[in-house]
C-alpha cells in the first residue's frame, strides 16, 4: 500500500528510525548553520567595533562642542 502512495504520504510509512534519522540530519544541519553565522556575525562585530566606538566618540565631541558653542554666543550677545 505505501509503495502506491505519493511521495509526501508514502513517508508516513517510513520506519521510526529513518524519521529519527532524517530528524538529527535536520538539527545537525541548523546547528551547523546557526554556528557558521555566529561566528560571521561575531567576526563582523569585531571588525567593525573600533570604528563604532571611534564614531560614538567623535558624536559626543560634537555634541560637546556644540553645546559649548552655545553658550560662549549668549555669553558674546549679552556684553
Amino acid at each position: 500500500m505505501a509503495r502506491d502512495l505519493e511521495p509526501p504520504m508514502a513517508n508516513w510509512f517510513e520506519s521510526a528510525p529513518a524519521a529519527f534519522d532524517a530528524v538529527g540530519y535536520t538539527l545537525r544541519f541548523q546547528m551547523n548553520t546557526m554556528a557558521s553565522l555566529v561566528r560571521f556575525y561575531k567576526k563582523k562585530y569585531l571588525q567593525y567595533r573600533p570604528l563604532y566606538e571611534r564614531l560614538k566618540e567623535e558624536h559626543a565631541e560634537v555634541k560637546r562642542l556644540r553645546k559649548y558653542s552655545f553658550i560662549s554666543e549668549d555669553l558674546f550677545l549679552s556684553c
